[in-house]
């Protein structure tokens, strides 16, 4: 698989998106990678460069601002006629490291980063200061004051902007939402990075949880132009803004427990770059959050942070220059505010997401703060391609509201009533079923859990929506042909446990030649919930009506790997085919596209993993796992 833009998702403990590659030393074919076994490793991947000779070089991203910067491995390679890249690197120590190709051409690599060294160095007194500090919070009264805010406000959920007293007679607060319907209700909490700008959330998307934008001072909705707070205070730790700024976070956490519809035991909270900070801040400072997503999270092991980039660390020594403060001096004070020193107080689970390209947080200082974590429920989530516009990566918002909807118990509620579905051919007489759980040809080799009879079953608005696409095919001479729909859930029971089963490889040969079993619930392939189980997602393909075949998608259902996924040889959102050495023809990729675009224009989405995978946008039961068989479904 060659193409020039891959996402890479890795997550280590518990389950990731499947788009990987075996973590075994071997490299992804594209612009990043990260390495997580112990080598010897070999780089191969797609380069924007011309063919030809080229030096190469590994530098430690821990000399960058050096100047004499640490080249770990440097040799001279050949870039290949089709602009790819093969390199022996051998053992590398582990870290990130910057790749210089003829050095106009660079980008990063990781290995091993959960092997990542920085170790906590606390001042002896840390746990005093900030013992302290928050006994001096407690003596300051909330006195919280909403303000409705009529435009982002309906039947559903009103929004309010908040204010509350926090440490020093500061003003914090942010923008909060919150449902109309009497009852207690899960929290989410999501802290602002440096400097954002502040936005409403819409009042209709969760009227099952309360949302709480957080603004610390001078920030989010008391930002008035100033844009630089990284550098406040810097002459004592009692006056540093993030004294403050840390306060304001736990003050949410207060206000948030407090409120009158709040449950505070279902909290959870996230945020990104700073506000991936303040998350891991909020999590040791109070123990009733219950879960954390923080993403690219800043201040993290200052003392690296400036031995890779200049800002912020060097933007500090600028201002302690001007003002005769000695750098190691003000080293010392940012120890107190280091996220890396409050990782060991994090007892709850933790996912953390990175862009292994950020220049603004660079991966090195995010694993400062989550190989110290005190939690060992943990995990990470890399886009490798990514800088630090992390919100950009859709795949990673899914990622994080299916970790934290896990703890707000809105999420896994099992229901065993069949009355909102139908049979799906009751609905789209024309559809082709060929069930495969039902049969023996299917990646576990066996008639699977709660399949009894060959039916297709969907919740009615479903498949409402899919007998439009059957219109919409049949007009083009395509018949759908469904592989599977409703799942129950002990049928996903079923799959964990042959997932488990390392030695039932019977199918192996045909579904997944080159993953190694032991890896597919790491990869995704296999977890513990399925949208399948909640009624408004199908599998399926298309029937070609004029050859009387089904129409060659280049590729078998539920085959687990990269030929699966929608980009693979193109671009699905423009249609763009983009040639691949041994990938699928353009025909093959344009018949893809028939169904993806059916499936778009009636209210499906699809799915980044595989071709043939569809959920209907509006699913009505977002959060409910249904467990009835199936099996034909008796209209009254």
């Amino acid at each position: 698989m060659r193409r020039s833009l891959f996402v890479l998702l890795i997550v280590l403990s518990a389950a990731c998106a499947p788009k990987t590659q075996p973590a075994t030393g071997i490299s992804s074919p594209d612009l990043g990678w990260l390495f997580l076994d112990k080598g010897p490793y070999t780089l191969t991947t797609h380069v924007d460069a011309a063919p030809g000779p080229a030096t190469f070089q590994l530098v430690r991203d821990l000399s960058l601002m050096a100047d004499t910067p640490d080249v770990v491995f440097s040799t001279t390679t050949e870039v290949s006629p089709d602009s790819m890249l093969t390199v022996k690197l051998g053992q590398v120590e582990p870290g990130f490291y910057q790749v210089r190709l003829r050095d106009t051409v660079r980008w990063n690599i990781g290995f091993r980063p959960d092997q990542v060294v920085s170790p906590p160095d606390a001042p002896a007194d840390f746990d005093a200061f900030w013992t302290q500090t928050l006994e001096a919070l407690e003596q300051v009264p909330l006195e919280p004051v909403l303000t409705e805010v009529p435009e982002y406000s309906n039947a559903l959920r009103t929004t309010y902007q908040v204010r509350y007293a926090s440490l020093d007679g500061a003003i914090a607060g942010g923008v909060l939402c919150v449902p109309n319907a009497p009852g207690k209700y899960p929290v989410v909490i999501n802290y602002m990075g440096y400097g954002a700008d502040v936005y409403y959330y819409d009042p209709s998307s969760a009227p099952d949880r309360i949302e709480f934008l957080v603004s610390v001072r001078d920030q989010g909705i008391f930002k008035e132009g100033q844009e630089r707070w990284i550098d406040r205070g810097i002459d004592a730790k009692e006056q540093f803004y993030y004294r403050g700024a840390f306060c304001d976070v736990k003050r949410a956490v207060d206000f948030a427990a407090s409120y009158e519809k709040a449950d505070p035991e279902r909290m959870v909270a996230w945020g990104e770059s700073q506000g991936g900070a303040f998350t891991f801040v909020a999590a040791a400072l109070d123990s009733r959050i219950k879960a954390i997503a923080p993403a690219v999270p800043f201040l993290g092991d200052y003392a690296d942070y400036a031995r890779i980039v200049w800002w912020p660390v060097h933007e500090v020594f600028e201002t302690a220059d001007a003002q005769g403060l000695p750098r190691e001096q003000v080293l010392e004070m940012l120890r107190y505010f280091d996220v890396k020193n409050f990782a060991p107080r994090i007892t709850c689970p933790v996912y953390m997401s990175f862009g292994l390209q950020d220049p603004t947080c660079p991966p090195h200082t995010n694993f400062s703060i989550y190989n110290n974590l005190g939690t060992k429920d943990k995990r990470f989530y890399c886009v490798p391609t990514c800088g630090h516009a992390m919100w950009q990566e859709p795949s990673w918002t899914a990622e994080r509201s299916a970790f934290l909807d896990r703890y707000l118990g809105t999420a896994g509620a099992l229901e065993a009533d069949a009355s909102a579905f139908v049979n799906v051919t009751d609905v789209v007489p024309d559809a082709i079923l060929e069930i495969r759980y039902f049969g023996t040809y299917n990646f576990v080799g066996a008639r699977v859990d709660g399949y009894l009879e060959p039916v297709a079953l969907m919740t009615r608005a479903g498949a409402e929506h899919l007998k439009a696409v059957s219109d919409d095919v049949k007009a083009q001479g395509y018949r759908l042909k469904i592989y599977d729909a409703y799942r129950p859930q002990c049928a996903v029971d079923h799959f964990c446990r042959w997932g488990a089963d390392l030695k039932a490889t019977e199918m192996k040969p045909y579904f997944y030649p080159n993953e190694d079993k032991a890896h597919l619930f790491e990869r995704g392939y296999i977890a513990e919930k399925s949208g399948h189980s909640r009624g408004s997602t199908l599998d399926l393909t298309l029937f070609d009506m004029a050859t009387g075949k089904e129409l060659d998608m280049g590729g078998v259902h539920d085959w687990f790997g990269p030929e699966s996924h929608p980009d693979y040889c193109g671009n699905p959102d423009t249609d763009q085919y983009i040639p691949v050495e041994g990938g699928i023809t353009e025909q093959q990729f344009h018949n893809r596209q028939i169904l993806r675009r059916a499936m778009l224009r009636h209210g499906f989405k699809p799915y980044d993993c595989e071709w043939w995978h569809f959920t209907l946008e509006n699913e009505p039961f977002p959060n409910t796992y249904f467990t009835f068989p199936n099996k034909t479904l008796r209209q009254p």
